[in-house]
């Protein structure tokens, strides 16, 4: 916003729903029989995934070849909170 405020757009009761459906999903039925390489970017907040993660274990061990990086800043929301960071890193990758 224009005070430096941010504003969900989504309910807080739909977005509650998100996260406790969250627990039951099993993700390796995405990562399982991957084929290509990938980079797994988190920012850099307490409480981020790390690589020990059971799921980043699991997406790494599905994908040969893969990587995560933590960057020094932003929340789940990096993408959206650092752009240009995030459009770096993907450069990076891929050159």
């Amino acid at each position: 916003m224009d005070d430096g405020r941010a504003e969900l757009k989504c309910p807080t009761d739909v977005e509650a729903t998100f996260y406790d459906a969250r627990a039951a999903l099993d993700p390796s039925q995405y990562v399982r029989g991957l084929t290509g390489q990938y980079r797994l970017l988190v920012g850099g907040y307490h409480g981020a995934q790390s690589e020990q993660d059971d799921a980043v274990q699991r997406l790494l061990g599905e994908s040969t070849g893969s990587s995560f990086k933590q960057l020094d800043r932003g929340s789940h929301f990096v993408p959206m909170e650092y752009p240009d960071l995030v459009l770096s890193e993907i450069r990076e990758y891929f050159e």
